[in-house]
């Protein structure tokens, strides 16, 4: 399958909508990054990782601790990757999606990315700040130097797209782990189960901070008793209508064929 080039949007600057203090804390702290051209991590040491970071019942990962402002000048132009590239969700290409079903995840986390990056073996920087146009309710986006002097930093992964599809390959098990379902089919990749708010979306995010998603999940529309109508107003209704039709097919007093014979007389 031919790379998928750059879109415009990854240039795009999007702060967040700032619903709590929260929201304005930066990434975290640099990765280390393995020698270039290592061999990927196994699953063992992947689910390890993200043992760590589902710890305690919010399974939100960890918080940064400090209030700083990074110089972002170092990665700024390195490729970004948007959770949304990675999202069963949204259409392919059209929605958002860069990556076919079989790579693609239900709740994709930016800081699961950045982690799996770092893991890999490529400088990759956490940006939570930061947010595509089209994923409001799902924030941050991860800076990863792909190529360095024209080389890829590791050899097996020579663009964006194979990047994606590996992140896709590491993730989907960890989430199929870390939410309890399966990997998302052509037939159920926006049904099935919803999980905890704090399992599908970061802790910054403005549809968490302002509880919309939590009150969308607690409160179902109900048909109250006032929106049905009694049977005392459906049996008038009924009775009405067949008075109006048996009016209107009242037979005729004069007999039938009387107007030709006096057309025939004239």
């Amino acid at each position: 399958m031919a790379p998928i080039a750059p879109e415009d949007v990854d240039d795009f600057d999007f702060p967040l909508v700032e619903a709590s203090s929260s929201s304005a804390i930066p990434g975290s702290s640099l990765p280390h990054p393995m020698a270039s051209g290592s061999v990927p991590p196994n699953m063992a040491d992947l689910a390890s990782m993200f043992s760590g970071m589902m710890g305690g019942s919010s399974g939100m990962g960890m918080m940064p601790q400090e209030k700083r402002e990074p110089d972002r000048t170092r990665w700024k132009n390195w490729e970004t990757i948007y959770p949304i590239y990675l999202d069963a969700k949204v259409p392919y290409k059209t929605g958002g999606r860069r990556v076919s079903l079989k790579y693609s995840l239900r709740w994709p986390l930016a800081h699961h990315i950045q982690q799996v990056c770092s893991q890999i073996g490529f400088p990759a920087q956490l940006e939570n700040d930061k947010t595509h146009p089209s994923d409001w309710q799902n924030p941050g986006r991860v800076k990863v130097l792909i190529k360095k002097g024209g080389k890829p930093t590791v050899r097996s992964i020579k663009d964006k797209y194979t990047l994606l599809c590996r992140l896709g390959t590491l993730l989907r098990p960890l989430e199929s782990k870390r939410l309890n379902l399966p990997p998302p089919t052509i037939d159920d990749r926006i049904s099935g189960p919803l999980p905890l708010i704090s399992l599908r979306l970061p802790y910054n995010s403005p549809a968490v901070s302002h509880g919309v998603l939590e009150a969308a999940d607690s409160q179902a529309p109900e048909i109250t008793t006032d929106e049905i109508p009694s049977n005392d107003s459906n049996s008038k209704s009924i009775e009405s209508k067949k008075t109006n039709k048996t009016s209107a097919q009242k037979p005729s007093s004069k007999p039938p064929g009387s107007s030709k014979k006096k057309k025939g007389r004239k």
